[in-house]
């Protein structure tokens, strides 16, 4: 869950190339290089949708863990 948000050593070290472009490096690559806001908008709103979905799971999982 927490690779999703893991912009700022991918983005230093490779700058999102030889294939370890993660999905907030494309979202900021499309928003600067390619001028092209609608589409970064769009996948930054599937992103946060992606990453609630993984919390709700998580925290129902820790929920059951923690009544066991």
């Amino acid at each position: 869950m927490f690779t999703f948000t893991k912009f700022d050593d991918v983005y230093l070290l490779t700058g999102g190339g030889a294939g370890t472009e993660v999905v907030s490096v494309r979202v900021f690559n499309l928003l600067t290089a390619r001028d092209d806001i609608g589409a970064s908008a769009a996948q930054a709103i599937v992103l946060a949708a992606v990453l609630v979905v993984f919390l709700v799971i998580y925290l129902r999982m820790g929920a059951r863990q923690g009544d066991a």
